[in-house]
């Protein structure tokens, strides 16, 4: 149905105002989703502007008194973007829920009501447009600002990165020098508490603490860094972790890599200490495990099941040290270096 100038029925007005004030408030959510769209808040004067020219349409109409009922149910909208970006940053989800839940009152009148989907006006097809125009232009203006900001940020966590590892090498180095042919199997690493590790590598034993090792988080006073944590995560978790979720199985994966990589600096071995994710002969199921045997702390095997946590209480009470431990896990290779 085409809106003309012939003269309408009250009820007829009221239908066309309807979808009127249905298409524009359409119009100001999609401005506000894109003013919050990407990582970066942009001060748009051109959007705006149509923003503004919405807000004062949509009053003009909801002050029509046939718009009472529906006119109690709108929720506080910003009157200007440009000077509550701040706020609308902090409140986002709220702002936009109101204003989702009016845009629903007004396409229930619409169905109640029985409104057509009218052809608009050239002038207004126009405006539209021009509005659509500037909301496209701003996305690709922010899409292009965030992906310069992502750059950035990539580059100085790769600086940062390069820098920390050359520091490790440097000063982060296992004491005993290990033999050729040694293997991440050969390892056994337990925990004695949050911080400290009592290591033993074939005949080689050795206590240190995260500080030591290179696990150190970022600060004037460092706690264990997320690469620590993980590792005395997979200590209480038999040294698996199977990661379902695709956003955390990210996080994880970059917190593996770094941590197979501390272990291989401070050890001085070049190859990977974690199984490959996928199924293998090793394990079944796709899951990040690590070679190394890992005990955890006394107090913190809550991760485990019962019939792990009994096992590994049990080693505690008959191991004085991680000899006999040991010699059980890796008979054969305990038997040639100390009889060597």
């Amino acid at each position: 149905m085409k809106i003309t100038k012939n003269l309408l029925t009250p009820e007829a007005q009221f239908r066309v105002k309807l979808f009127l004030l249905k298409m524009y408030y359409k119009k100001i959510i999609e401005i506000l989703d894109a003013f919050k769209s990407g990582c970066v808040l942009i001060e748009d004067d051109r959007l705006n502007h149509y923003y503004v020219r919405l807000i004062i349409i949509i009053e003009n109409i909801l002050n029509d008194h046939k718009f009472e009922e529906i006119n109690e149910k709108s929720p506080y909208i910003y009157r200007s973007l440009l000077g509550e970006l701040q706020e609308i940053d902090f409140s986002w989800e709220v702002v936009r829920g109101h204003a989702m839940g009016f845009l629903a009152e007004i396409d229930k009148q619409c169905i109640l009501r029985q409104v057509p989907n009218y052809k608009l006006p050239i002038e207004l097809t126009d405006s539209i447009k021009w509005i659509d125009d500037a909301i496209l232009e701003h996305k690709e203006t922010v899409i292009k600002e965030s992906t310069i900001l992502k750059k950035r940020a990539a580059e100085d966590f790769e600086k940062n990165k390069e820098s920390s590892e050359k520091e490790i090498k440097k000063t982060n180095k296992f004491p005993h020098k290990l033999p050729a042919g040694t293997k991440w199997e050969n390892f056994i690493i337990k925990f004695v508490d949050d911080k400290n590790v009592f290591i033993q590598v074939m005949q080689y034993k050795h206590t240190a603490n995260y500080k030591e090792m290179g696990f150190i988080g970022r600060g004037k006073d460092p706690r264990p860094s997320e690469a620590w944590i993980l590792l005395k995560t997979l200590s209480t978790l038999n040294g698996e972790i199977d990661i379902r979720d695709r956003e955390a199985k990210e996080k994880y994966k970059k917190q593996k890599e770094f941590l197979a990589e501390i272990l291989q600096n401070y050890f001085s071995l070049d190859y990977d200490p974690f199984y490959p994710y996928h199924s293998s002969s090793e394990k079944s199921g796709n899951s990040y495990k690590i070679k190394i045997t890992l005990i955890p702390p006394p107090d913190q095997k809550r991760g485990i099941n019962k019939h792990e946590r009994e096992a590994t209480d049990n080693n505690d009470k008959k191991y004085s040290d991680l000899d006999d431990v040991y010699k059980e896990l890796t008979p054969k290779i305990y038997d040639k270096y100390n009889n060597s």
